[in-house]
């Protein structure tokens, strides 16, 4: 009899866990899909068409084609369907009916427009960002004081040398999704949703495992016998086995409904720490270079990582206390 393979299979095929492994993609899939609307795909289309035709790295050569194109672009529109405008972001900004057939097109244009204006500001951007403004914001949004403000200047004056790196090598530069949040929606919300879900539910399947024999009242029958007493090491790797299948069950299917609908394609050697991926006041700033692809691989380690750990400590702790 295969053990392994029984164990194996009577932790996923309990219907409780699943349900909260249902439960939880679902919750995954609702997270992305709160941004399924027309507007933001027309944005996200016309982001990738960019990166398609002009590349990633924006440069002075990429301003000046895409503001020439954008100019092609209005004019062909104007004159297939009568109009006079002179600039789509300035007609988006003053609304326009979503309902209206060209809607859509007149969106794209405005966002390949707003790259355009946008990277002209850049610079100035930057200029105005400096580490010891920043641990004064800092220290006076924790509402600091002695010690701890000089701690929180000698934190952001040790990031200074790798802020001028970044300028240096002009990872700010470098084309993003505009104003989507795509960044946040990945890692603060599906990435931290599947952390916490994840642990609950294997927390729920290390303890059904350890405790099976226990709870059935068959422990006293089982563990009395030389291959019983082995049988908590065949649980162990029956509970890490099924662990890394229904973390990668989990993360697989929530990534592919992601990516599916924010495609990161051409994008993927932009760094982090571009100028377009803003989630607030400021964009995200790094300690290391570090693009979108390392980032996904990083953080996709530090899952695994994490929640196997976690399994360990439960198993070891449900073993001693049972």
């Amino acid at each position: 009899m295969n053990v392994f393979g029984y164990e194996l299979r009577k932790l996923l095929r309990s219907p409780v866990l699943l349900s909260l492994i249902a439960l939880l993609i679902l919750l995954n899939v609702f997270v992305i899909s709160s941004a399924w609307y027309d507007t933001s795909a027309a944005e996200r289309n016309a982001t990738t068409s960019l990166v398609e035709n002009y590349g990633h790295v924006l440069d002075e050569n990429w301003v000046f084609d895409v503001a020439a194109d954008n100019e092609e672009r209005l004019t062909a529109f104007n004159e297939t369907n009568n109009k006079t405008i002179s600039s789509a972001s300035d007609q988006v900004a003053h609304g326009i009916d979503i309902t209206d057939p060209l809607a859509i097109e007149l969106i794209e244009l405005a966002v390949r427009e707003a790259y355009v204006e946008e990277a002209q500001l850049i610079y100035e951007e930057y200029e105005q960002i400096t580490m010891d403004g920043l641990a004064e914001e800092a220290i006076d949004q924790y509402a600091l004081e002695g010690n701890q403000t000089e701690w929180m200047h000698n934190q952001y004056a040790a990031y200074s040398e790798r802020y001028d790196a970044l300028l240096h090598q002009e990872e700010n530069k470098t084309v993003f999704y505009l104003g989507q949040q795509t960044h946040a929606t990945l890692y603060e919300h599906v990435f931290r949703y599947s952390l916490i879900g994840l642990s609950i539910i294997l927390t729920l399947l290390t303890a059904h495992s350890v405790n099976y024999e226990h709870a059935y009242g068959t422990a006293q029958h089982i563990y009395s016998t030389a291959r019983g007493r082995r049988l908590l090491f065949t649980k162990w790797l029956a509970v890490n086995a099924s662990s890394f299948l229904i973390i990668t069950a989990v993360l697989a299917i929530s990534l592919t409904v992601f990516f599916s609908t924010n495609s990161f394609s051409g994008m993927w050697n932009t760094y982090v720490s571009s100028y377009f991926n803003m989630d607030g006041p400021l964009p995200y700033l790094t300690w290391w270079p570090l693009t979108m692809l390392t980032f996904l691989i990083g953080a996709l380690i530090v899952t695994y990582t994490v929640l196997l750990t976690f399994v360990q400590i439960v198993f070891f702790y449900e073993c001693v206390h049972t």
